[in-house]
């Protein structure tokens, strides 16, 4: 190995190798490029997780963990064609501690976005079924497209009320994203319950995405201090 840099294996906490937001070979992105460990990041929910276990895990040479998303069909019940999965009303909370306890050696955590559509009541009872599971609470920060538009204003706010939510271990994931909803207010400023979230022991993730990343962001946030500590 002279001349080389010798490094353990590379652990990726956001991948999309599941769920139809991105389908790829999961060795593709983990042990053929030095990445030994990856973990799909809300692809697969409750209803969803056994296919994602069956068609993904045996399969692959390369250490695959999940964040179960709290939406029975996974990411894709976020309004890519099957809505009717999202379970804001009656939540099937039998297969989802089910699921979750069968299969603890894979599933590491909870994720949901923050989105006026969801709503502060989804957030709520999303962060209480990853709290009641012993699990940490992974949040997709930053609204999709044109959703503020269904509830104007709005925005401007929830995501400051669920940063009261986390706790130590809980993840804020596309924490330079663009989106309205992001850490800093239209002015600039950074939010105040961002800095209490990180002295809480909130983690970021940089989730690096077409829609959920900006350099500008990036900088504006390396200048308050805020920076990563997942890449």
């Amino acid at each position: 190995a002279a001349g080389k840099c010798v490094a353990p294996g590379f652990m990726d906490p956001h991948v999309h190798i599941y769920g139809g937001i991105g389908l790829t070979d999961p060795d593709t992105v983990g042990v053929h490029q030095g990445v030994t460990a990856i973990c799909d990041l809300g692809g697969a929910g409750t209803a969803t997780f056994p296919d994602f276990k069956e068609l993904v895990l045996p399969r692959v040479k390369t250490t695959v963990y999940s964040v179960v998303n709290v939406t029975a069909g996974g990411v894709g019940a976020y309004g890519f064609g099957v809505s009717d999965l999202l379970p804001t009303g009656r939540p099937d909370l039998r297969r989802f501690f089910e699921t979750v306890d069968e299969n603890r050696d894979v599933i590491k955590g909870v994720k949901s976005a923050v989105s006026v559509v969801l709503g502060e009541h989804f957030l709520l009872m999303a962060k209480s079924l990853a709290a009641s599971a012993g699990l940490p609470f992974v949040l997709h920060l930053g609204e999709f497209d044109d959703w503020p538009d269904y509830c104007p204003g709005e925005y401007r706010e929830i995501s400051g009320r669920v940063l009261d939510l986390l706790d130590d271990g809980d993840m804020i994931t596309h924490c330079y994203t663009p989106e309205p909803g992001r850490i800093f207010a239209e002015d600039g400023a950074l939010l105040p319950k961002v800095r209490a979230a990180l002295d809480r022991g909130v983690i970021l993730d940089l989730g690096h995405s077409s829609h959920g990343f900006s350099i500008d962001v990036a900088r504006l946030a390396l200048a308050h201090g805020i920076a990563p500590h997942t890449l």
